[in-house]
């Protein structure tokens, strides 16, 4: 499956949005990686969001979701790049044939309303807890697992 198809499941009258942010994906410039990371840019309407890539595909995580106020806004800008990001995630963890953890932290109400809602619907997180960093803010985790799909029946052979 090429990096702008959707699997079957995504085929809604959201694709074409999403299949457009797929790809446009870039490498995140100017991000001080470790050697072991990559990152990732989404961007759709007047938001951007940064995935960081564990080398291999172990870990998925969303590190960052931003305004861009210099852009045009369009309905439903969180959830499709949300739907993008999993779905990036996704061919990923196929290609590897192993499972991968998927998850985001903030403390944005807005943010953590949304992953309450239809982010829980969309991801269905096994666990919410809150992490205290070396800072003085307590960020909510929210993570799940992706698990690869089966490949496809071919009806090629019959």
């Amino acid at each position: 499956m090429g990096w702008n198809q959707l699997s079957n499941d995504q085929n809604g009258p959201d694709a074409a949005e999403v299949k457009k942010i797929l790809a446009d994906i870039q490498p995140r410039e100017g991000v001080r990686s470790a050697a072991e990371t990559q990152v990732v840019r989404l961007t759709y309407g007047g938001k951007v969001m940064d995935l960081q890539i564990a080398q291999g595909g172990d870990v998925f995580e969303i590190q960052y979701l931003e305004k861009n106020e210099s852009a045009e806004r369009k309905p439903r800008e969180t959830t499709l790049l949300h739907i993008a990001a999993k779905e990036y995630a996704q061919r990923i963890v196929d290609r590897r044939g192993t499972p991968s953890r998927f998850q985001t932290r903030t403390d944005n109400d807005t943010v953590l309303a949304w992953l309450r809602g239809p982010g829980e619907r969309m991801f269905k997180w096994e666990k919410e807890f809150i992490t205290t960093p070396s800072s003085h803010e307590h960020l909510v985790v929210f993570y799940t697992h992706i698990f690869p799909r089966k490949p496809e029946k071919s009806t090629d052979s019959l």
